[in-house]
């Protein structure tokens, strides 16, 4: 079976910590060393029949493919437009970046992901939305979950940066379905005074007056700014 590295690691930890115990260690202390064994190895989270992809051609054909669940990047993949997500679909980051950088004019939003159906799951994943055009103004954002979509984005860390207008780490739009982001670091950088740096944005707008924050779940992230 194919572990996720951050689950993995863990285990090594665990059994790194163990070995170094004294001779003369407590039996107390060496209960507690199996035992954290053991839980990291219960803990382990299987990539089950994974595609491992190292380049953005391999990326969007895992993306499209209905029967590929779990998708684990092997590389750092650059990325020419956003990457659209449909369906439910987990992606194993493994610290490896996404990076989408517009220089050209293209239109008033540069994201990186858009999650348009489905669930989106991901795990200890970097992304970075960098636009640095002049025309026409553009939000930096690193995932847009439109209406009825989801998200569940766990590690890593969201950059967006602008140089003409906001920079968004996550921004729901209005009737979205759930949106969860923990445990991520937020980068986050608007050049004009004027504009903003919001590491998660909600659409207040909604046609059955639901409660933007109600669909929210947020816990152990490094946010500088939030909306």
């Amino acid at each position: 079976a194919i572990y996720t590295g951050e689950s993995y690691k863990k285990v090594t930890d665990a059994v790194e910590a163990a070995s170094k115990l004294a001779d003369n260690a407590t039996d107390e202390a060496k209960v507690a060393a199996a035992t954290a064994i053991n839980n990291a190895i219960k803990a382990l989270e299987k990539v089950s029949e994974a595609a491992i992809v190292k380049n953005l051609h391999e990326l969007t054909e895992a993306l499209a493919d209905p029967n590929v669940q779990f998708i684990q990047l092997g590389a750092d993949i650059e990325v020419s437009d956003y990457l659209n997500v449909t369906r439910d679909v987990t992606i194993y980051g493994e610290g490896y970046n996404i990076t989408r950088s517009v220089s050209e004019a293209t239109d008033n939003e540069s994201y990186v992901v858009m999650v348009s159906a489905g669930k989106l799951t991901a795990k200890n994943l970097n992304l970075a939305s960098i636009n640095t055009q002049s025309q026409p103004i553009a939000n930096a954002v690193g995932i847009t979950v439109q209406s009825g979509a989801s998200l569940d984005f766990d590690g890593g860390t969201i950059t967006a940066s602008s140089e003409n207008r906001s920079a968004y780490g996550v921004y729901a739009q209005s009737g979205a379905a759930a949106v969860s982001v923990t445990n991520t670091e937020f980068v986050l950088t608007a050049v004009p005074e004027d504009r903003y740096e919001i590491a998660i944005g909600l659409e207040t707008a909604d046609k059955n007056n639901v409660d933007p924050f109600s669909i929210l779940t947020k816990e152990g992230n490094t946010i500088p700014t939030e909306a």
